[in-house]
């Protein structure tokens, strides 16, 4: 082997050791959770949660969001409704999108409580939307996808597709009836708003929209991901989302769909949704 060659192995080597350091160190913004924190019910064992450091900077952009809103159109007492700011574990988009870029958090945690407030039936307060309502919602949206695309225009274009394909998913909510469990499933992929968290990811992560070929490679890996936290979110989020309904019809929810499918109680239900998950996100 001549002098050439070595130097080749040894710069190949070195580019292969700095890869991988960059795959398994985490950014200093990024701190690990100890899972004492937390309970899993058995989901996602063996998985080790990280969160993104700064809190202050998420938690304070939802609250900014959320007190510009209910000051416009609310009732102060609204404010403690479903949010995506979370004081126990820490703000949801730190929890699902930890490696968010620091200087683009403030901007998807202000985006996640519009996400929280998007639904043209009720808003997520509870209360029937007006036409007030309405037209306040998607004027702080505008500003927001303002600020989003003066970082970035295809990603905000990539974030406003995705949330047109929840709106359509969320206006059909009291109408669909599901034979099966895997109907259901196709249906909550969409309307968990999964699109939506993948074109923040996206956006945090600085990344433009995939094309075609791209997303056929990353999609299964999508699939197993969205469909895990959908089912998860079923799981913890039926007591509240039930007790929030004005009929004695349940929340689209797979506890609610076991629970007419298979005549099961609420914690049949659940029983059989924590079993569930795993096989469905193996047949993904």
């Amino acid at each position: 082997m001549d002098g050439t060659s070595t130097k080749f192995e040894l710069d190949r080597s070195a580019s292969l050791n700095m890869a991988n350091d960059q795959l398994t160190d985490l950014p200093s913004y990024i701190e690990p959770l100890d899972p004492s924190m937390y309970s899993i019910d058995g989901f996602c064992d063996g998985y080790a949660a990280r969160r993104h450091a700064r809190q202050g900077v998420a938690t304070a952009a939802s609250l900014a969001f959320r007190t510009r809103f209910f000051d416009a159109v609310g009732d102060p007492s609204e404010r403690s409704t479903f949010t995506f700011e979370n004081p126990t574990h820490g703000h949801v988009v730190t929890l699902l999108m930890p490696h968010t870029r620091p200087e683009r958090l403030a901007l998807l945690s202000a985006l996640s409580e519009y996400f929280c407030l998007h639904d043209d039936g009720e808003d997520g307060t509870g209360l029937e939307m007006t036409v007030v309502r309405k037209l306040v919602r998607r004027e702080l949206l505008s500003e927001l996808l303002h600020q989003i695309s003066r970082v970035n225009v295809l990603q905000a274009q990539n974030i406003l597709q995705s949330l047109a394909s929840y709106a359509e998913a969320a206006q059909m909510q009291g109408t669909l009836h599901f034979d099966n469990v895997e109907g259901y499933i196709d249906f909550r992929f969409v309307d968990f708003g999964a699109e939506f968290l993948l074109a923040c990811t996206m956006f945090g992560l600085d990344m433009n929209p995939l094309s075609g070929a791209e997303r056929a490679i990353v999609d299964p890996f999508v699939q197993v991901a969205y469909r895990a936290m959908a089912l998860i979110n079923d799981y913890y989020s039926f007591d509240v989302e039930n007790a929030s309904m004005k009929t004695s019809a349940h929340s689209v929810n797979g506890v609610g769909v076991l629970m007419e499918l298979n005549v099961l109680s609420v914690k049949s239900a659940k029983e059989a949704l924590r079993l569930l998950a795993p096989d469905m996100i193996a047949c993904s």
